[in-house]
């Protein structure tokens, strides 16, 4: 139940919390827990947060990993998808920087 995503959350929040202190804001690590937490806030219906989310996992991947690399590729995918599946809910132009 909704329950369980609020505690989800919180638990998110902290290990990213940790991981931002231990690791600084340009991780790979950092960009999949900023991913989980957008994927759990989509799974709640509150797509503003999730693609708040999405973007910050995809700014920080796109910088450490790169344009061409394969977790970046994936992840421009699922939050094209993503923002797809939420566009009657969610009309915000999704910006994906394609680099010089």
């Amino acid at each position: 139940g909704q329950g369980k995503y609020e505690e989800a959350i919180k638990m998110l929040e902290k290990a990213l919390e940790i991981q931002l202190d231990k690791l600084g804001n340009r991780h790979p690590d950092v960009a999949q827990s900023y991913y989980n937490m957008g994927c759990t806030f989509h799974r709640q219906v509150k797509y503003k947060e999730a693609m708040k989310m999405f973007r910050q996992a995809l700014e920080i991947r796109l910088e450490v990993l790169g344009n061409h690399h394969k977790k970046s590729c994936l992840h421009i995918s699922q939050h094209g998808r993503r923002l797809d599946q939420t566009k009657p809910a969610y009309q915000s132009p999704c910006h994906v920087p394609t680099g010089p």
